[in-house]
């Protein structure tokens, strides 16, 4: 009975042993998920025309400071006038704010969005400004709406795609698209991407994955060379059905 306990115990001690080196070989091959880049996002709510302020986003990873996001920029727009937002680049503070200036010329009510880019993940908070009266002199007939493309269709989700710059013919790259809903992180969503070469009548559909909140990612092998059209189609349970398209090229 001894001998039968004592082979039990080494047993069940290897398996935990296993399991704890596959756990550490798991992380290190970085098949965990990684933890969400999160954003905190500070503009002022009312400023006068006129006046430069300072839009500041700061950047985190489970409570640590991001210090080396790949990229950061802030887009602003004045209501109803999405087509003409302005990029601006971020400065990184190195203690994971990254800041920029910016001089709101005229009354009316701005949205100010911040794209952040990091850890291999993609977020962009917004919200919005009054400058001075709240109120410009514009009509719906000169702009389209927040959040429509020109063919008017209106976007319920926030879409940024991500593909490689250089994109080869033959192999595989990582396409990936980050969704948001408002503020939050969309999940638990179908998302696949539509694709095909400009004047192609033949489409592929691809499934993606979800690698991280609001993260979908996917595969793929472009057979030739030349510029392609990628749909993304992004739905989920609620009813949810938006998408949005961008072009890569292929060498």
């Amino acid at each position: 009975m001894k001998k039968m306990l004592g082979i039990l115990i080494l047993a069940v001690s290897m398996m935990v042993m296993g399991a704890c080196g596959q756990t550490e070989k798991d992380q290190q091959n970085g098949s965990s998920v990684p933890k969400e880049v999160k954003v905190d996002l500070k503009v002022p709510e009312k400023v006068e025309k006129g006046q430069e302020v300072k839009l500041d986003a700061y950047v985190t990873q489970d409570k640590e400071a991001v210090k080396d996001a790949d990229e950061v920029k802030y887009e602003v727009w004045m209501d109803g006038m999405k087509d003409d937002s302005q990029l601006i680049d971020a400065k990184n503070e190195k203690d994971g704010h990254y800041t920029a200036q910016y001089k709101f010329d005229m009354d009316g009510v701005y949205s100010v969005q911040v794209h952040v880019t990091a850890r291999q993940m993609h977020t962009m908070p917004k919200t919005q400004v009054t400058v001075g009266t709240g109120t410009a002199a514009q009509t719906q007939e000169e702009h389209h709406h927040d959040g429509e493309d020109a063919d008017g269709h209106e976007h319920v989700v926030d879409i940024h795609f991500m593909a490689p710059k250089a994109i080869q013919v033959g192999k595989s790259v990582k396409l990936m698209a980050h969704i948001m809903k408002g503020d939050e992180m969309l999940e638990n969503a179908h998302v696949r991407f539509e694709i095909w070469k400009e004047n192609s009548e033949k489409h592929d559909y691809v499934e993606t994955k979800a690698e991280g909140p609001g993260q979908y990612t996917s595969e793929y092998t472009f057979k030739e060379n030349g510029k392609y059209m990628v749909k993304i189609h992004v739905e989920n349970d609620e009813g949810l059905h938006d998408h949005t398209e961008e072009t890569v090229n292929v060498q």
